[in-house]
């Protein structure tokens, strides 16, 4: 993890099955946890979006297209929720 420019992590406990509990989810920035001990996995890519924006990061070269495409995804799928 601490090679990691920015992502979002999930523990899971030790012998789960599918739909337990993770034992923490949380958001890594330069290696850094900066949050954790959320509580669902689209939470901590939300707050990954909102802290790469409150802080101005860029993406990093390797996932620009894809963090593109998926924060795309997320702004269409927000509008058309808030317009009905």
């Amino acid at each position: 993890m601490e090679q990691t420019v920015m992502g979002v992590y999930v523990i899971e406990n030790e012998g789960s099955c599918a739909g337990d509990d993770p034992e923490d989810i949380g958001v890594l920035v330069e290696g850094v946890e900066v949050l954790g001990k959320l509580q669902n996995f689209g939470d901590a890519c939300a707050l990954l979006f909102g802290l790469m924006h409150y802080l101005n990061l860029s993406y990093p070269p390797d996932l620009k297209v894809c963090l593109l495409v998926f924060t795309r995804t997320l702004l269409v799928q927000w509008t058309r929720t808030v317009k009905r």
